[in-house]
């Protein structure tokens, strides 16, 4: 008997232990906006959306521009994406590219990330944008 509750304590433990490091869909669904350290004032914009399709937008002059897209798989506690650049070459000759997001914290709607892409990390903070109570203060 002792045994067979030792062994349930541990499964407990376990799972505990596990569960923190994985992500789900419900947590990086939606739209991030780049939070910069610098004076640009036109921040990328990522989305994730519940369908696993990733969108990268870049704003110039107000308009965001979303010439990057794929699919992202999320494994342990990273996002893995697929994506093509719509701005680099012809259809014919588009290549596949890989960015992975290694997911540090979400907290308050902030997710700081670990990203590597093109062979080398960075830092990416993001902050959930909610769309929804930004179009309600535009109508004030």
């Amino acid at each position: 008997m002792k045994q067979v509750f030792l062994f349930l304590i541990f499964c407990c433990f376990a799972q505990s232990v596990f569960s923190q490091d994985t992500l789900s869909k419900e947590d990086i669904t939606g739209r991030w906006v780049e939070v910069k350290e610098t004076d640009n004032k036109y921040p990328y914009t990522y989305i994730f959306r519940d369908n696993n399709i990733f969108h990268l937008g870049e704003a110039s002059e107000g308009i965001i521009l979303f010439n990057v897209a794929g699919k992202y798989s999320i494994q342990g506690d990273s996002i893995n994406v697929v994506y093509y650049d719509f701005l680099e070459g012809s259809a014919r000759n588009r290549i596949a590219r890989q960015v992975s997001f290694k997911v540090i914290s979400i907290d308050n709607g902030v997710m700081t990330t670990l990203v590597t892409d093109y062979g080398y990390s960075y830092k990416l903070v993001l902050r959930k944008q909610d769309i929804i109570n930004e179009n309600k203060n535009d109508s004030k």
